[in-house]
């Protein structure tokens, strides 16, 4: 199965154009549930092997290097000295002597071009991870062949730099930061065409910041790619569902201890997925949402199940129905909670705008009024430092079936529960991008495609949301 980008160029392969021809408009799932049985003719699932551009991961995942700022100061000064010094003190602390916060990060809705460095390789479908240092790891990837290349960004040269090369060539893999510092990087494939020529791996390896080096660690119980990779509260890692080999879905999930580099097979989802989102809530379970459960040829089966797993248990409990079945799409975990699930696309083919909101207190969730201001698919979606979501790049699809690649910005408010758009325009249009928000408050995009190919679209750029 080759998992293309419907609608994209040709990417010099040899495979030509792919189009589609959708009667759905890309406004559906904008209410009621849209059913999870269908199955599209003109999906990423064809058969067509000389395509290069397959398989999306879902970046939903989800962010997970998000960090919230606005550190509280203290004014802890005695009230000694000059009438003046005390008059001083009491506009920092107020008429009833409480402290105020710092206010958060600023943002001005503008993107930037990072200027003046780039890249090691244009890069599509990697990996990144924020650094304890405030720096930034960009892993393999693909760019005609994968890549075992990394780079650095470094936020306050503001500056990118190659970086260590892994000890595997992975395209289609997941990275996930421990609590020491380290970064594991887990499965993935060694090229995007889907065949029965292609490697899916179970190999795994750690980045150490110390040594700037990776090294081999333990093998995963399965091969996996297009899985997710979720930091639990005790420290260990959940990885979840993807796909072993060529239209091999599974359900099966394992966890990673890092103290004894052990993995460990651990609860079954109740049905096999790829492409989900897997998001770790608050009370230290993981809500993995949607996906794709099946594929064979042209079709495929798009879910708008949800699962709820319990590391106590541990176990997957399902819960009720999203109210679009959705894959590629976005689940982020808001300040007060709750999650917002936006974008995807969905069974016929079809890219949604509809966004919905799950709640962990009802155990469900509520369709927004509110939707995208265009249908999105395979774009990030980031929390920033003031409680908003920023949802970038990706693509959309026309009434006629074809994919374009918009240069915007969406915010999403949660207090008002809106989208927004206007004036957030990005430096060049993103897909198979990643999207880290730094230690400061900005958030880096970096790599990519601007045209859904990876031999002549392929982006070594970056820009910053300030």
């Amino acid at each position: 199965v080759s998992f293309a980008l419907a609608g994209c160029m040709d990417d010099g392969s040899g495979g030509g154009t792919q189009t589609l021809d959708l009667s759905k408009s890309g406004t559906a799932g904008t209410a009621g549930k849209v059913d999870a049985s269908g199955t599209s003719a003109e999906e990423e699932y064809s058969e067509e092997e000389s395509s290069e551009e397959e398989y999306s991961e879902e970046e939903g995942s989800e962010e997970e290097y998000s960090e919230e700022e606005g550190s509280e100061e203290e004014y802890s000064e005695e009230e000694e000295g000059s009438e003046e010094e005390s008059e001083e003190e009491s506009e920092e602390e107020g008429i009833d002597g409480e402290t105020e916060e710092e206010e958060s990060y600023t943002y001005t809705g503008e993107f930037a071009a990072v200027e003046g460095t780039t890249l090691s390789s244009p890069r599509i479908r990697f990996q990144a991870a924020l650094l304890d240092d405030g720096s930034v790891l960009i892993m393999g990837g693909y760019k005609s062949v994968a890549l075992s290349s990394t780079d650095f960004y470094d936020a306050s040269a503001g500056a990118f730099s190659a970086g260590p090369a892994m000890v595997t060539a992975r395209v289609n893999h997941a990275a996930q930061k421990l609590n020491d510092g380290r970064i594991l990087v887990t499965g993935g494939m060694s090229t995007t065409t889907s065949s029965t020529s292609t490697k899916y791996y179970k190999t795994t390896e750690i980045f150490d910041p110390d040594t700037s080096s990776f090294a081999a660690v333990a093998n995963m119980g399965i091969n996996r790619a297009f899985h997710t990779s979720t930091l639990l509260s005790s420290g260990k890692v959940l990885m979840v569902g993807g796909i072993s080999a060529k239209d091999t879905y599974n359900s099966t999930s394992e966890t990673y201890a890092p103290d004894d580099n052990k993995f460990s097979t651990t609860s079954a989802l109740s049905i096999k997925r790829a492409f989900h989102a897997a998001s770790l809530l608050q009370d230290g379970k993981v809500l993995v949402t949607g996906g794709v459960s099946a594929s064979s040829g042209t079709s495929a089966t798009y879910e708008d199940s949800m699962e709820l797993y319990d590391p106590a248990g541990p176990s997957f409990s399902k819960l009720a129905a999203m109210y679009a079945a959705r894959a590629y799409h976005t689940a982020t975990v808001l300040k007060d909670g709750r999650v917002l699930i936006a974008g995807g696309k969905t069974t016929g083919g079809t890219y949604l705008t509809s966004a919905e909101i799950y709640d962990p207190a009802t155990l469900a969730t509520t369709a927004l009024e509110s939707t995208l201001p265009e249908n999105r698919a395979y774009h990030t979606a980031t929390l920033l430092a003031d409680g908003t979501v920023l949802l970038a790049g990706g693509a959309t699809l026309s009434d006629s079936g074809t994919a374009s690649f918009p240069d915007t910005g969406i915010i999403f408010d949660p207090e008002t529960e809106t989208f927004a758009s206007e004036g957030i325009s990005m430096t060049t249009p993103r897909v198979y991008h990643q999207a880290v928000p730094l230690a400061a408050g900005p958030v880096l995009l970096m790599g990519g495609s601007y045209d859904g190919t990876s031999s002549n679209g392929a982006l070594d750029s970056g820009e910053l949301f300030q």
